[in-house]
């Protein structure tokens, strides 16, 4: 789950697609500290201490992210938030294709962090290839697409990312969570 990829499941030592950010991010001379409640990750990355917070729940849905992002946002006034939500929600989905109630809290969770950092870029991001679960991953990142459409225009600090463009299942390692190929394209 996206959750999990903040953490780096199978690869945890690695720190998911974190420490590939630190590394692109470090060279600019801009700061960067990652910041959340879970810890996990490598304590150095190139010889420069890492940050190994995060705030990746594995196996939450976006109901429970839409809480508990919320009151880490009230807590540590981030300047950026990155989501991905909404895998979990596939994998568990009544009906396949059926992603409207995942959509609603995301949309529910969006509105809430702005009210709560609204300062804050938040960029959400499509979720990546799910081969078993093909329906419910095109439907829900229509619907976030559909989200982002709507509220661009009054919300210029929100932003999309196509986590779809150039990912290809193999860059996943059990069908769900990336291979180190697959968070460093992240």
């Amino acid at each position: 789950d996206p959750a999990s990829v903040n953490g780096g499941h199978l690869l945890a030592s690695l720190g998911g697609y974190r420490s590939h950010l630190f590394e692109l991010i470090r060279p600019s001379g801009k700061a960067i500290a990652f910041v959340g409640s879970l810890f996990d990750g490598p304590l150095t990355v190139d010889g420069v201490t890492f940050g190994r917070s995060h705030e990746g729940h594995a196996g939450k849905r976006a109901q429970e992210i839409e809480s508990i992002a919320v009151s880490v946002a009230q807590r540590t006034r981030p300047d950026i938030v990155l989501l991905m939500v909404g895998t979990n929600d596939v994998l568990t989905e009544a009906e396949p294709g059926d992603v409207a109630n995942a959509l609603s809290h995301l949309r529910g969770l969006v509105s809430n962090l702005r009210r709560t950092i609204p300062e804050a870029m938040i960029f959400v991001a499509k979720i990546p290839p799910i081969p078993n679960h093909i329906l419910g991953q095109v439907n829900y990142n229509v619907g976030i697409q559909t989200l982002f459409e709507h509220r661009r225009v009054s919300d210029p600090r929100l932003r999309l990312v196509d986590m779809t463009a150039g990912f290809t299942v193999d860059m996943l390692s059990d069908g769900v969570h990336p291979t180190d190929e697959g968070y460093a394209h992240m």
